[in-house]
């Protein structure tokens, strides 16, 4: 395939949404730079308004991958761990000032299916073909439909997709290397490509699924124990493949009512980096611990045993480059309490001195009064003296992070986003963000 010009030289084309409207300035500025190094890429999908983040993919070509993260590196994109994922490279960038998280999925192929098991080799002849709306380049519309019919073919059926191929089936024709691929996947041949057209800007969505349905079938058949082998191994290297650069972990701590569930399951959610999240409480009583509670000291091995294996999975996580979101630390072990007597907290000294202190420890600190008022499971003075505890032990801790919860939500995970996207690049980079 020839290379393309680091200017526009395709068709520019007037499109119904402008690219350029819906990404992000951060985006758009990684786009730019791309095109003014030459590289040949095209956007495939993502960016539902400026200031959306999300997930852009781009597809790039494959000679020009190098290139193409060199300059990502250089505007501060970080590289997660990409096995398993076939040609994905995920880039990721937040923004401090707007708290917003961006990801760039590049890919060099265009596959489908579970973990991409399923190829096609139409990424060369896509660029080729690419046209430029408002400055960015993007697949012609013909192809930008049938490979949307494709990749929705291999997912589960939602009203938003459906309109998004209602729309991209405006522009679209019944030709091209992508339309040639599908009419060979389908019974009906090339006529079955006009009726998936009718259908799709009809809003006919039955009778999309049923040819997505057809689709999908013939082509696992074609594939037979070629497709099955592709997924099984992308399987086994998204658990078993070290990344080159380790993971950490990052606890959250505070008082019960502090907001520490709430803030991890939000940064699982949200943050575009792999992430696994695991519960470190000391005090929660199972119901194998009242099970096992009249034989003198189980109680005390079965805590002991869950914090030994959930330092275990910490080191595993973390050897596949992903962040670990601990709610709560071992150090809570020696936080104030009643309900403990001095044989827990002789063991709680020990594993103190075994297990690894977590990479980041971030303090969610809220008045006494604050937390009571949220779960009232303690009493406040009990809360006054563990609230204490916490300002001794953040002496103890270069890693310690605090920050104040009594504050709305929004602000602060924009403050523990920040403290999580400074650890990624230092551990990626070894320099401070």
């Amino acid at each position: 395939m020839s290379r393309k010009a680091s200017t526009p030289t395709g068709v520019d084309e007037p499109w119904p949404t402008s690219p350029a409207a819906r990404l992000d300035e951060v985006v758009l500025e990684a786009l730019s730079g791309l095109t003014e190094a030459g590289v040949t890429f095209a956007l495939l999908r993502g960016g539902d308004g400026p200031a959306s983040g999300g997930d852009i993919d781009v597809l790039v070509l494959e000679a020009d991958l190098p290139a193409t993260e060199r300059h990502l590196r250089a505007a501060g994109w970080l590289q997660t761990h990409p096995a398993g994922h076939g040609s994905h490279r995920f880039h990721i960038r937040y923004d401090a000032d707007s708290g917003t998280w961006h990801k760039l999925d590049l890919v060099t192929r265009l596959d489908f299916g579970p973990l991409q098991a399923y190829r096609t080799g139409l990424a060369e002849a896509c660029l080729a073909r690419r046209v430029w709306a408002d400055g960015v380049p993007v697949l012609r519309p013909d192809d930008a439909f049938w490979l949307l019919f494709i990749h929705q073919a291999w997912k589960r059926p939602a009203l938003e997709r459906h309109s998004r191929l209602t729309d991209a089936a405006q522009r679209a024709a019944a030709h091209g290397p992508v339309a040639d691929l599908v009419a060979g996947r389908l019974p009906g041949g090339v006529g079955a490509l006009d009726t998936a057209l009718a259908a799709a800007r009809s809003g006919d969505t039955s009778t999309v699924a049923a040819l997505q349905r057809q689709l999908r079938t013939r082509w696992r058949r074609a594939e037979g124990a070629r497709g099955v082998l592709r997924q099984a191994t992308g399987w086994v290297q998204q658990r078993v493949a070290v990344a080159e650069d380790r993971g950490f972990s990052l606890a959250l701590l505070g008082l019960d009512g502090a907001g520490k569930t709430t803030v991890a399951a939000r940064l699982q959610q949200e943050v575009p980096w792999p992430t696994a999240s695991l519960y470190m409480g000391v005090w929660r009583e199972s119901a194998l611990d009242r099970l096992v509670r009249p034989i003198q000291g189980a109680q005390l091995l079965l805590r002991m045993g869950r914090l030994r294996r959930t330092a275990l999975v910490t080191r595993y996580h973390c050897a596949l480059g992903r962040v670990v979101l601990l709610d709560r630390s071992i150090v809570d072990a020696t936080l104030p309490s009643g309900e403990v007597g001095w044989k827990w907290r002789l063991h709680a000294a020990l594993v103190l001195r075994t297990a690894p202190d977590p990479d980041r420890m971030v303090f969610l600190d809220a008045p006494p009064e604050v937390v009571f008022a949220r779960k009232g499971e303690l009493g406040i003075e009990e809360l006054q003296q563990r609230r204490a505890h916490y300002y001794e032990l953040q002496g103890r801790f270069p890693q310690w992070v605090t920050i104040d919860a009594d504050r709305p939500l929004e602000d602060v995970l924009a403050d523990v986003n920040g403290v999580l996207w400074d650890e990624l690049v230092r551990t990626r980079t070894g320099s401070p963000s």
